[in-house]
């Protein structure tokens, strides 16, 4: 249950595509939290405990990589940052930030030596042991202000390979964390909508919205928001939770539903048939007929600015078509035949 809740919450948190753990042939290994979002204010001392947990039979070394990202697209996937274009990021991932055990839980006689207890660039995990690191980030008072993105990758210290992970970014063989680091006040939130539509004529449900947000802050936003969707007659006969999703600063990102985050088998098979080039939102109404609005409602922030926008769309299911042509076909010969014999009186 714990590991279900967490990985919910990762999703609901930032929803960006990023793995958590991995079950390989020699490394099966949980981090927790997945996603580390800090504030800081110059000058500022970070301390952040992270759980490392060996999840088979076998001992874990691992070995520990900072990996800056940013926005690969607008679907939430991430693309790391080459070592020749990091810029001040470089100063802090290389001079401010290390990891450190957490000697505070450790029994006695696993406490380390103090040589031991200084930074580490690789932990030792026994079979289904679970050890606690600490991430230690300093801030000075003159370092530039801004949002920096990066990851921590745990990888086997054997292991050469390199593999995809769900950014279908190259990496390490291994699995991490996110770390989203804001240094200073956060200034103006601004933003737009870029997108938000859903196909004009419908049969029948699902019914597909596509709303692309773009960020054009210089700090990250989870923007929250819902779809209200009403009738020819005024009535509201439908509503959609937008899922609370981080856009990193200066990109866009198509957002969904909240409960995509665990989707139903209908879901599922809707997602399965129509594979949508990029993610949606999704009204389960299946019969639909007539005229509709979606009325969006959005926040940047909770400091707003809030938007407000609008589309239609109308539904006439094939049934009720199929119904009203032979109706017509009958209506029409009948006509016909009166006709005719009217013609002939």
């Amino acid at each position: 249950m714990k590991k279900l809740l967490l990985l919910i919450t990762f999703y609901f948190a930032l929803n960006l595509s990023f793995t958590t753990k991995i079950k390989a042939a020699e490394l099966s290994i949980g981090v927790y939290p997945p996603v580390l979002q800090i504030q800081a204010t110059p000058p500022a001392a970070i301390k952040a405990n992270i759980t490392l947990q060996n999840l088979n039979e076998n001992p874990q070394d691992l070995k520990f990589s900072l990996n800056p990202f940013t926005a690969k697209d607008d679907n939430g996937q991430i693309a790391f940052i080459p070592q020749e274009s990091l810029g001040d990021l470089d100063q802090l991932l290389t001079e401010k930030v290390q990891i450190r055990l957490d000697q505070s839980k450790l029994k006695e006689k696993d406490k380390a030596t103090p040589i031991e207890s200084g930074p580490l660039d690789s932990i030792h995990l026994d079979p289904y042991e679970s050890k606690d690191i600490t991430l230690n980030i300093n801030i000075d008072k003159n370092d530039p202000l801004g949002d920096y993105y990066f990851s921590i990758i745990f990888m086997a210290e054997k292991e050469n390979e390199t593999i995809q992970n769900k950014s279908f970014v190259k990496n390490p063989a291994g699995i991490g964390n996110l770390v989203l680091l804001s240094v200073g006040q956060k200034g103006t939130t601004k933003g737009n909508i870029e997108t938000f539509k859903t196909p004009l004529f419908l049969n029948e449900g699902p019914v597909p919205f596509t709303l692309l947000l773009n960020n054009t802050s210089g700090h990250l936003i989870q923007p929250t928001g819902t779809i209200h969707i009403t009738n020819i007659f005024g009535k509201t006969v439908g509503k959609i939770d937008v899922l609370p999703s981080y856009i990193l600063s200066n990109s866009s990102r198509y957002l969904t539903d909240i409960n995509q985050a665990s989707p139903s088998a209908s879901t599922l098979a809707y997602l399965e048939k129509h594979k949508p080039e990029h993610k949606i939102l999704i009204w389960n109404e299946k019969f639909l007929m007539g005229f509709y609005t979606a009325k969006l409602k959005l926040s940047l922030s909770g400091q707003g600015p809030q938007f407000t926008t609008t589309t239609h769309f109308f539904a006439l299911p094939t049934s009720f078509l199929i119904g009203l042509a032979f109706v017509l076909i009958i209506v029409i010969n009948i006509y016909l035949k009166v006709y005719r014999k009217t013609r002939k009186e």
